[in-house]
């Protein structure tokens, strides 16, 4: 019986965080009543949310610091004056811990997406169950160790959250369970293929932020407008703001636009879940740094194109002193496919650097 050592990572860490505050040199930022806090130098909207309650920083999504609207990972400096902005709509996000310094901010973002992930412990039992049925393999603590340890993940919490989410799916665990020979008889098996028709794409941006677009209030559809401004794709954290004359807006929650928007209408934020339509894709950018080598854009076309089975509308390379900088709009279906994507780009051997640009 293996003991999962979840509470024993997370104290480490905290104590771990905590030292490199200690000697850390101190900012001092006021409240909107004017009591003054103290944060680590480099201090974030964020860390000052969190040093005043978790519920705050957890529900954070901007602030107005000396009357000006900024986003959470805005540097704050002594003297500033911070009135944080909230939704109730919002929740931590894995990328919160790079914005912050403070050892109680990273501790209190920590615990939020750990008691979030815990949730998806059940549904992520019941899918790798079926993906272990589905690859003809007895479903055991030996094979289920085995898949966790390939995947290099040491936490059971994180890794049933990974497979309920699809960052571990079919193909993963098939790589890491059925031999070479077997893999080969499997495909020729199995009658569902998991790499489906090419997607349906968009044809142009504008078609792709029409008022066709849906969505849902228990049972309900509404028109609404995917922003321009930052590209929301299915998948991300997103708001629903309705604006003077029934125009209806979606945006990404960490959206400067958005956020001002917010701070003059935010009572017209539209408790609805955003329900896409079935087929459709949407824009993202992203930007690769990788070694200046022959063949390089040639096996980046081929992988979004031929394996990923997505349409590229822009792409734009230049190279300087031995590196080559690649930025590419795409038409992504979903969050899930942009991060797989860019995980396999990133796994190219001239590959520096993959990142979101929109």
């Amino acid at each position: 019986m293996l003991l999962e050592n979840d509470d024993d990572e997370e104290s480490i860490s905290f104590i771990d965080d905590f030292k490199q505050n200690l000697f850390s040199d101190e900012i001092y930022v006021f409240t909107p009543k004017g009591d003054m806090v103290s944060l680590p130098k480099e201090a974030t909207v964020l860390d000052f949310a969190y040093s005043i309650h978790s519920d705050l920083g957890n529900s954070a999504i901007g602030a107005n610091v000396n009357r000006r609207v900024v986003t959470i990972d805005h540097k704050l400096r002594s003297g500033d004056q911070v009135e944080v902005i909230t939704s109730k709509i919002m929740e931590p996000q894995e990328d919160w811990i790079k914005i912050v310094v403070s050892a109680r901010a990273k501790s209190k973002i920590k615990t939020a997406l750990k008691n979030k992930r815990k949730a998806f412990k059940k549904e992520g039992e019941q899918k790798l169950k079926a993906l272990f049925s589905q690859l003809k393999t007895e479903y055991n603590g030996q094979n289920v160790q085995k898949v966790m340890r390939e995947s290099q993940v040491n936490s059971y919490i994180n890794f049933y959250y990974l497979i309920a989410t699809g960052e571990i799916g079919i193909e993963e665990v098939k790589k890491i369970l059925v031999s070479d020979g077997d893999r080969t008889k499997w495909l020729r098996s199995l009658r569902i293929p998991f790499i489906g028709k090419q997607t349906k794409t968009v044809q142009s941006k504008a078609e792709s932020t029409s008022d066709s677009s849906q969505a849902t209030s228990t049972g309900n559809q509404k028109k609404y407008i995917v922003s321009e401004c930052c590209h929301p794709v299915p998948g991300d954290h997103v708001l629903i703001l309705e604006l003077p004359g029934g125009r209806t807006e979606v945006h990404r929650t960490d959206c400067e636009k958005a956020i001002q928007l917010m701070s003059v209408y935010g009572r017209n934020i539209l408790k609805i879940k955003w329900k896409p339509a079935e087929g459709e894709t949407y824009y993202a950018g992203l930007h690769i740094t990788a070694k200046d080598k022959p063949g390089l854009l040639n096996i980046v076309t081929q992988l979004i194109s031929n394996e990923f089975h997505l349409n590229m509308s822009a792409i734009n390379m230049h190279s300087h002193e031995g590196l080559v900088f690649i930025k590419i709009e795409i038409l992504v279906p979903n969050v899930a496919t942009l991060k797989k994507l860019m995980s396999d780009l990133s796994k190219i051997d001239q590959a520096i650097k993959v990142v979101r640009i929109f």
